[in-house]
């Protein structure tokens, strides 16, 4: 659907075992409606045990909607909405390579066959998007467990206010190495109805 990030693949460490990025991390989601939002984050720095930590993020919301709309704002503070997510599409490297996508191996997943279908239709797409980014620790049963078990991943969420639609790029970095594992695609619902 046009969903890409960009970011380097190894954070620096420090002797406190704080990972930062040495430069910026960017995600462009794509929406209904022929919107996209743009989510950058200027040199995050992830914390050793981080939970749910939100970044200081900046958000560009384009809509192909004539006239052309743009929206430039802070990303939210919020509390990040409860998602169900739906599928996944996610890349990682078999060790020890590096990088390249050529190489990387793809796996998509589906996570849920209950899972409520996507519907826009009747959204106007006049309320604006909403978007997070945040940095999180591996856990059992997230998208990375069986990639890595002490890993940082750094999630940039973009979900439609109207339809719920919610899509996410998230990067998973190992604790020890601050090497970059695997990089996911999510789609999902947001559980509730958005304010925004």
């Amino acid at each position: 659907d046009g969903s890409y990030s960009a970011a380097g693949t190894k954070c620096s460490s420090s002797s406190a075992g704080v990972l930062s990025n040495s430069g910026p991390v960017m995600a462009s989601l794509s929406f209904p409606g022929n919107r996209r939002l743009w989510l950058n984050a200027k040199e995050p720095v992830l914390a050793g045990n981080p939970t749910n930590d939100h970044i200081p993020a900046k958000m560009l919301e384009l809509s192909r909607i004539k006239p052309l709309v743009k929206s430039n704002r802070e990303c939210n503070t919020k509390t990040m909405p409860l998602i169900q997510w739906s599928s996944i599409l996610r890349a990682r490297m078999p060790s020890p390579q590096p990088w390249s996508l050529p190489r990387s191996k793809w796996e998509k997943t589906a996570v849920s066959d209950d899972a409520e279908p996507f519907r826009d239709d009747g959204c106007t797409f006049d309320r604006p998007l909403l978007g997070w980014t945040c940095v999180d620790s591996v856990e059992s049963g997230d998208p990375f467990s069986d990639i890595v078990h002490q890993g940082i991943v750094l999630h940039m969420l973009g979900v439609c206010p109207e339809s719920r639609i919610a899509r996410s790029i998230a990067r998973c970095y190992g604790s020890n190495d601050g090497e970059l594992k695997s990089v996911a695609y999510l789609q999902g619902l947001a559980a509730d109805e958005l304010a925004g």
